[in-house]
């Protein structure tokens, strides 16, 4: 079991940067990061080294530290892919992944419904990263260098769309209702860099309560 550190799990509106706060905040408490890509690619990863029915089977804990070494990303901050997947067999293993980081390390977890998933586990703390979708819209086209603003603001929409049906569906929770989290951030009120700061400040506070 791994000591009483809390792992965060932020969810986040498109473009409001929730994942280079997330790669931050992990760097700022020396925490191993993970995102939705990188849950993606652990998830196949273990679908197709499924061993065979003779075989003697490692344990997924074993198997998922594989996955995850094998999907790190190398510390330097992307954006996350523009397009999200929701495949339900995939993302039933990404929930199964996430439960089992959780137990094992305290991580940093940005997406995938972590935030909704864990929220009343008390070794972990949510977070919701948002901001008016104005300003999302314009950082969307800065990041992904999107002429057509028109582009950017469907990207926004559709994200925001997307996000709330597969939250409702998994979790029976509204996205966006900040009861939800210990934690709302406006990015565009505050900066990313204060954003950091709170989250550490929260972290903190909770595993000074874990310890007690």
């Amino acid at each position: 079991m791994r000591p009483n550190e809390p792992t965060v799990a932020i969810s986040r509106q498109r473009g409001s940067g929730g994942s280079l706060i997330g790669r931050r905040v992990a760097e700022r408490l020396g925490r191993r990061y993970i995102d939705r890509d990188l849950l993606r690619i652990a998830a196949e990863y273990l679908k197709k080294s499924e061993p065979a029915p003779e075989e003697t089977a490692p344990s997924f804990w074993a198997r998922l530290q594989q996955a995850v070494a094998f999907a790190a990303a190398d510390g330097a901050y992307c954006a996350p892919s523009a397009m999200a997947v929701y495949e339900e067999d995939v993302f039933e293993m990404e929930t199964r992944i996430i439960q089992e980081i959780v137990d094992g390390h305290a991580a940093v977890i940005v997406g995938r419904g972590a935030a909704q998933t864990l929220r009343q586990r008390p070794d972990v703390v949510t977070v919701f990263v948002h901001a008016p979708e104005q300003w999302r819209v314009e950082r969307v086209q800065q990041v992904y260098q999107l002429g057509d603003r028109e582009a950017a603001r469907q990207m926004v929409v559709k994200s925001d769309r997307d996000r709330g049906r597969i939250i409702r569906t998994m979790a029976d929770v509204e996205w966006t209702d900040v009861r939800a989290y210990d934690i709302a951030v406006n990015t565009a009120s505050v900066g990313f860099e204060t954003a950091v700061d709170l989250i550490e400040r929260a972290v903190m506070a909770r595993q000074a309560e874990l310890r007690v």
